[in-house]
């Protein structure tokens, strides 16, 4: 039943509107429907069940000649953790309805640090402080520490923890893939009223903090050879707005903490990517740039 569901809303999602009658000639092609179609009342039950379990709703425009449509799709694009959800579970229904085709689908691995995820999401809900066993990759030896766990974060494949410990006056990250153990406790904490997780990665590009009383920039990149069409295609980040545009280059504008992550990223774009603002983090990459030249030259 759940496979069914996310066949429906997905097949709903790409094809609004879409009647009955062209559900049922894609959902005969699968096997999950084992030859048998829906009839009105099972699709009806279908649809409370997506409604109830997804908070979605398909809904039936009885003047458009009975199409159904997801009646707040702007909503679902911009709730990021549906579009995450409804993409993975997409793809692991289209991998198991073309089974033949397994060998020739090839996915990238996610460390397994997920496995950790159920115990800190229950400590997250419940409230509660967790002890956990980290051990970095610059470090050879783990260590223990307690902390309050804020929100997850997925990034490049990684999962992440954003968490306070008591005494500082600041977040950190902890990667679940470097977490030897996780242990939630007794003691009880209590999320700021004023944190927003979205709100608090708006000018963030991946998961690296910015510096105490450090505001977001201005940034602007110039790309060239053609490197626009990824950008345009995907963009680094939700402020991205194509400012310029010539035969030659394009021009991009961003606001955001210039951290670490995002550096790294302009980096492996490097040969067609030139910095035009701000002064400080063209030299910044011209200075890591140098530094990769002195070890390889």
């Amino acid at each position: 039943m759940f496979r069914t569901y996310i066949w429906l809303i997905d097949t709903v999602r790409r094809l609004q509107p879409i009647s009955l009658e062209e559900i049922n000639e894609r959902w005969l092609r699968t096997e999950m429907s084992e030859g048998v179609p829906f009839n009105r009342n099972t699709f009806k039950r279908y649809l409370e069940g997506i409604e109830e379990m997804f908070n979605i709703n398909i809904d039936c425009d009885r003047r458009n000649h009975y199409r159904y449509s997801i009646s707040d799709a702007r909503s679902l694009r911009n709730d990021s953790m549906q579009r995450w959800m409804l993409s993975t579970m997409s793809v692991a229904g289209i991998v198991r309805e073309s089974r033949q085709m397994q060998d020739r689908i090839v996915l990238e691995n996610v460390p397994s640090g997920d496995l950790l995820l159920t115990e800190l999401t229950r400590a997250m809900e419940n409230g509660k402080t967790v002890r956990i066993s980290y051990r970095k990759f610059v470090d050879s030896q783990p260590y223990e520490t307690e902390v309050e766990p804020y929100c997850l974060k997925l990034f490049h494949q990684r999962w992440y923890l954003l968490a306070h410990r008591e005494g500082r006056d600041y977040l950190a990250t902890y990667a679940l893939d470097r977490m030897l153990k996780v242990e939630e406790t007794a003691n009880d904490f209590q999320l700021p009223d004023d944190f927003d997780a979205q709100q608090h990665f708006t000018h963030l590009f991946g998961i690296f903090q910015p510096d105490k009383g450090e505001r977001p920039q201005v940034v602007r990149l110039r790309t060239y050879e053609g490197e626009w069409n990824y950008l345009r295609t995907l963009p680094l980040h939700p402020s991205q707005r194509e400012v310029a545009a010539t035969q030659d280059y394009v021009d991009f504008k961003f606001v955001l903490y210039p951290t670490l992550d995002f550096q790294f990223e302009i980096l492996a774009h490097a040969a067609h990517i030139e910095v035009l603002e701000p002064l400080s983090l063209r030299q910044s990459l011209r200075e890591m740039l140098q530094k990769g030249l002195n070890r390889n030259g």
